[in-house]
């Protein structure tokens, strides 16, 4: 039998540490591959200093490429399209994947409607609000 694969729809803070994560715990055990629409990780919080020349674009952005690469996981740079669960696959733009373990790491704009079972009252969860910063 052969390793179990999972698929990482989204390239920033959550797909990448759900990829790089299940690939260090599970190592060989495991294919993985990151779907994602953007070449290039961003670092959301560094946005405010764009507008004031205090960052540029390559300060807070790097590609996903060469960092997947590096542990061993695949790259599919393309958009998500549509989800069949049943057949356990996904299909993009670039082309339609299969998977033992799909995790959805799209960003925080969430759309539960768009799958039977996604949500908080499904299979799939969000992680709790971060707590309030101390005074």
């Amino acid at each position: 039998m052969g390793n179990k694969v999972v698929l990482v729809i989204g390239g920033n803070f959550g797909g990448l540490t759900a990829a790089l994560g299940g690939k260090a715990e599970l190592g060989g055990d495991v294919d993985v591959t990151v779907v994602s629409a953007s070449e290039r990780f961003l670092f959301n919080p560094s946005l405010i200093w764009l507008p004031f020349g205090k960052r540029s674009a390559d300060d807070i952005t790097f590609p996903l490429r060469p960092v997947l690469d590096a542990h061993g996981i695949g790259f599919v740079h393309a958009e998500a399209t549509a989800i069949d669960p049943a057949a356990r696959t996904v299909t993009t733009t670039g082309g339609r994947y299969s998977y033992d373990y799909l995790v959805i790491a799209t960003g925080y704009r969430n759309k539960f409607d768009v799958l039977p079972g996604l949500g908080p009252d499904g299979y799939a969860q969000r992680l709790p609000p971060l707590p309030p910063c101390a005074p």
